[in-house]
């Protein structure tokens, strides 16, 4: 296998599995969890940054090396890459410390609203490839 094939591969995998972590966590965490206080955020910060980051540098990967993008792509992926830099500052701003909980309740709803929208754009820019 060419090592340019398995890089590829292995940033696509570090993607989506930084994406699902951070949108199961934020999806667990308003819908199940109950109380988000700061021992909870003390615990999420470290999974939250490096989920933020992996998921920032593979996507930044993937689009650069991207073979063909068909006529309004950028667009789209302009849209989500806005839409994710949200779902990242809130990932890492629920976790500050004196963070009120219903402040991080109601953060946390936006943020999985966000991130659903943002798997309906990844479907879609996967379909015009």
């Amino acid at each position: 296998m060419d090592s340019a094939l398995l890089l590829t591969i292995v940033m696509r995998f570090c993607h989506i599995a930084a994406i699902s972590t951070l949108l199961g966590g934020t999806l667990f965490a308003r819908i199940a969890a109950g109380a988000f206080t700061d021992g909870v955020a003390a615990r999420w910060r470290p999974v939250a940054i490096t989920a933020v980051a992996v998921a920032f540098l593979s996507g930044i990967y993937t689009l650069l090396n991207k073979a063909y993008t068909p006529p309004g792509y950028h667009m789209w992926f302009g849209i989500k890459f806005l839409l994710a830099l949200h779902v990242f500052a809130v990932s890492v701003l629920i976790t500050r410390n004196g963070v009120p909980v219903e402040k991080r309740h109601r953060l946390l709803g936006g943020s999985a609203i966000t991130s659903l929208v943002i798997v309906a754009i990844s479907a879609y820019l996967r379909w015009m490839r």
